[in-house]
């Protein structure tokens, strides 16, 4: 079958950004390679993608106007076989070391060995977002090896879950009453696999936001946009035990007062901030 392949070159702050764009369009997959600047591969049905190719200059001219020192945007199509371009992502996806105590494994690279003071994860991230390559998650991972505490094993959402890896980073850290939710539903199914794979049985799985959450939370994860964030921050209070930590990330550098200002104003009055490259993280 073929499939009309969009190559988008991007600056590595409008990658996410464009990325989720493009999986709104209903690309059947989106793939990066490189950074700096990061070259993302969509691909749609012949009779979808001019419209799709159309719709997106129009989105990318938005994205300038936000970010008007922003290098332009490239974009290119051609016709591709699918079985092509099913198997090439995952050339991309080497196993590497995660955080202080992880270990990330692509799932078709199992065999190839561990490393001996490390936890492994074994991951296929399908069509879901998380594959432990983006800084934002880097940061997640970090941030929850300094706040869970196997020892009293804490309550945790981890809202957009994506792959689940955060799910699973925080299984392995010794949480055990772990709800994990995504509005996308086949976000949910690769997690589940993944946790599955991973042996993490007991998380708890919805297709649904953080808004829609109920209970309370000794820990809240979420790696998403800004503007998700910004909508979610009072549920987010509302779910949150109090002396709870909440770790935000899918963050630019440059939306640092935004997201302090935003997170003041619900009543989190600490936030520490972690960075890698033009990518930020808070704990609050």
């Amino acid at each position: 079958m073929k499939w009309t392949e969009l190559r988008i070159e991007t600056p590595d702050r409008l990658r996410e950004a464009v990325s989720n764009y493009l999986v709104e369009q209903g690309a059947e997959g989106v793939w990066e390679e490189g950074t700096f600047p990061t070259m993302l591969r969509a691909y749609f049905p012949p009779e979808q993608a001019e419209a799709v190719q159309t719709s997106l200059v129009v989105y990318l001219g938005s994205l300038r106007e936000l970010y008007p020192r922003t290098q332009r945007v490239h974009v290119t199509a051609q016709t591709v076989v699918r079985e092509e371009w099913a198997e090439k992502w995952k050339e991309f996806f080497q196993p590497q070391a995660l955080g202080e105590q992880f270990f990330l494994i692509p799932k078709w690279r199992r065999q190839e060995g561990l490393a001996a003071d490390r936890i492994p994860i074994v991951l296929d991230p399908g069509m879901a977002f998380g594959t432990g390559l983006h800084e934002s998650t880097r940061l997640c991972v970090e941030l929850l090896e300094t706040v869970v505490n196997a020892a009293e094993p804490p309550r945790v959402l981890d809202a957009g879950t994506g792959s689940g890896i955060l799910a699973i980073v925080a299984y392995k850290l010794g949480a055990r009453a772990i709800t994990a939710v995504d509005v996308d539903p086949v976000a949910v199914e690769v997690a589940k696999e993944n946790c599955a794979e991973n042996n993490c049985p007991g998380i708890d799985f919805k297709v649904c936001s953080a808004d829609h959450v109920t209970g309370e939370f000794d820990i809240i994860v979420a790696n998403i946009l800004l503007e998700a964030h910004l909508q979610s921050l009072r549920a987010y209070r509302e779910r949150l035990r109090t002396g709870g930590k909440l770790i935000l990330s899918g963050l630019l550098v440059s939306q640092r007062e935004t997201i302090r200002a935003a997170l003041l104003a619900n009543g989190f009055l600490t936030v520490t901030f972690l960075e890698q490259g033009e990518w930020l993280s808070c704990l609050a």
